[in-house]
């Protein structure tokens, strides 16, 4: 067993995103299969009626998922990676069990042109199941991820920060989420990170002093 340990310890980062993404797949589809306390709701007062639709906008829709990448460049903080990912899933579980109390539903968009982004944005709606998280976890996950690696990396700070907000502003486009589903992804997104800043300087301090 100590080769699995050395392997683990060698490759924790890969290990805890791919244990992070099958919770992360579970809590989503297991949402949707769950029994809900009320039907699917229409909201018909967003503001996502009132924006066109934009195909292209699946492109930084799905880098998203390109993103982890990043964490394997100069690799550090290795405990607060660990916070990180606890922080993550905490976030997906307080999304999912909003969802199975108030679900929403936005229709997917009638799609007549032929090119490769609308082919690309049939494909995501084929894969995903219908049904959106509020807060969008696609734009939590988003931010905590360009928020962690400004963090370890400060340079590329505003970089990742522009990154996720064409992904936040992209769900829009492409008719993924409502509005109100971006503006509470953002929000909770803020709000996860604000606290696991504070218990990481609480731990520095506790290992400095």
């Amino acid at each position: 067993m100590n080769w699995l340990k050395r392997l683990f310890q060698k490759q924790e980062r890969l290990f805890l995103l791919l244990f992070m993404s099958v919770i992360l797949a579970v809590m989503y589809f297991g949402a949707h299969a769950l029994p809900h306390l009320q039907s699917p709701r229409i909201i018909e007062w967003d503001p996502v009626w009132h924006i066109p639709f934009f195909g292209a906008f699946i492109v930084p829709y799905l880098s998203l998922f390109l993103m982890p990448l990043l964490f394997f460049v100069q690799p550090k903080k290795h405990d607060f990676f660990r916070r990180w990912t606890i922080t993550v899933l905490v976030t997906a579980a307080f999304s999912a069990i909003i969802f199975v109390t108030w679900p929403l539903n936005l229709p997917c968009q009638m799609l007549n042109e032929n090119d490769i982004f609308c082919w690309l944005v049939t494909l995501t709606y084929s894969i995903d199941v219908r049904g959106n998280f509020f807060p969008s976890q696609h734009v939590v996950l988003a931010f905590l991820m360009a928020f962690a690696l400004g963090y370890e990396h400060p340079t590329w700070r505003w970089p990742m920060i522009i990154w996720a907000a064409l992904i936040a502003v992209s769900t829009v486009f492409v008719r993924q989420h409502y509005a109100i589903d971006v503006a509470g992804g953002l929000v909770l997104a803020v709000t996860a990170w604000s606290v696991l800043l504070r218990l990481e300087h609480r731990q520095q301090k506790t290992q400095t002093g």
